[in-house]
Order: structure tokens, then sequence, then C-alpha cells
């Protein structure tokens, strides 16, 4: 697809756009200068995330169009929106990590709890699980040894223990408890994560999906011609 549609925008000419952008992006940008980029990004999604807390509070409803459950934020997609803050996350917590000053090392973290809440009410599987590899990734690889990175480490892994615990629990308890019943946000991860939506239909596009790669496995379909292979 050459064009695809106003409303994704993923055919062959914008991604050869993008890719043009990103070369210019590293030719021209310099030594400090990507600092000061990483910061300004880390601002927009602050921002972003921000409209998504008052769309799912309803705050300022009456400039905002609010969501009973998955807010888009200003993307008009909640699936976009936890792609883009996934990248603000790791982003945030480099800065966090690197950061000498006291006041702005408490800023990166808020703006990094931000971040995550706001993946958590998007609801987005698919970013919950790159989040899951993005932070292995980090437990594994960081090559940092000082006392803090180390705590980090062990909250993480505390935190993935008591995560796959609690996906456990959510499908073999016969009730959960009247306070999480009660919970809006709780209750919204809560039904993404049950092992009933296996049985989703999106899975048995996957699989005809990778029919679709072992027909064309080089060339492919082409970008957003995902239709034609269906």
């Amino acid at each position: 697809s050459f064009w695809e549609s106003p409303y994704r925008a993923g055919g062959f000419l914008n991604f050869s756009l993008y890719i043009i952008f990103a070369v210019l992006t590293f030719l021209i940008i310099k030594g400090k200068d990507w600092l000061k980029l990483w910061k300004f990004s880390l601002i927009i999604g602050v921002l972003v995330s921000l409209v998504a807390v008052m769309q799912y509070f309803k705050v300022f409803s009456q400039h905002l169009i609010p969501y009973e459950g998955r807010p888009p934020s200003t993307f008009g997609n909640t699936i976009f929106l936890g792609i883009y803050l996934l990248f603000s996350v790791f982003m945030g917590l480099n800065l966090f990590l690197k950061e000498k000053q006291k006041v702005k090392k408490i800023l990166y973290l808020l703006a990094l709890l931000l971040f995550l809440f706001v993946i958590l009410i998007t609801g987005s599987r698919a970013v919950y699980f790159g989040l899951l590899i993005g932070f292995t990734y980090f437990i594994l690889f960081f090559p940092k040894k000082q006392r803090l990175v180390v705590l980090l480490k062990i909250l993480f892994i505390l935190l993935l223990i008591v995560g796959v615990y609690g996906v456990y629990y959510l499908n073999t308890a016969p009730k959960l408890p009247d306070y999480l019943q009660k919970n809006k946000t709780a209750q919204q991860v809560f039904s993404r994560l049950s092992v009933d939506l296996l049985s989703d239909p999106r899975f048995s596009a996957w699989q005809i999906a990778l029919e679709a790669i072992k027909e064309k496995p080089i060339l492919g379909w082409g970008p957003e011609n995902f239709s034609i292979a269906f």
C-alpha cells in the first residue's frame, strides 16, 4: 500500500519519510543536543499522559472527551498511546539513573510513575509484554553496579514474581475481594489479563499471519496489506 488510510497512515510513502527523517536527525543533531531532545520528548510524554489521566477521571470533561474505559489521549488509539509511552518509560528510567541533582531525579521518577500508570489504564497487553521484556533486559544487562541500580533490579524481580502470581490468581480464584471488584482501574486491568482472551479473534488472525509469512517469507505482502493476505 502506497498511501494506506488517513487513520493509520502506514503506507510505503510515510515509512519512507520516517526513515529519511531519522537519517537526517542522526546527521544533524550532535553531542549534548541529544540529551536536550530526550528531555523535551519526556516533557511531551508527560503532557500526553496528563491528557489521558484527565480523560480517564473525566477532569475538564467540558473541554476534553471523557472515556469510560481506556483513554487514547491525543493519539486517538490506546495501543498507539501505550507504545509511545513504552519508549518514554525507559528513556525516563535512563535519565533518572544518570541524573545527579536530587530535584531533577525526583521529577524524572514522577514522570516515570506517570507513564507506567497511563500504560496500565490503556489496557494494551502488547505494551504490558513490552514492559516485561524491557525490564528483564534492564535486570540482566544494565552495566552499572551502583546501589540504586541493584535495588531497582531487586524491585523489578519482586514485581515480576508478584505479577506472575497475580495473573495466576486472577484466572484461578473463584471470586475477587470486594475492594478489587469495586475498583475501576483494577477491574479494567484484570479484564485484560484473563486467559479466556486466548480465544480472542485476534489470536486467530495471528495464525493466518503466520501462514501468510510462510507464503511470502522474504519480501512479504507490503505495509498495510494484511487484508490481502487475510
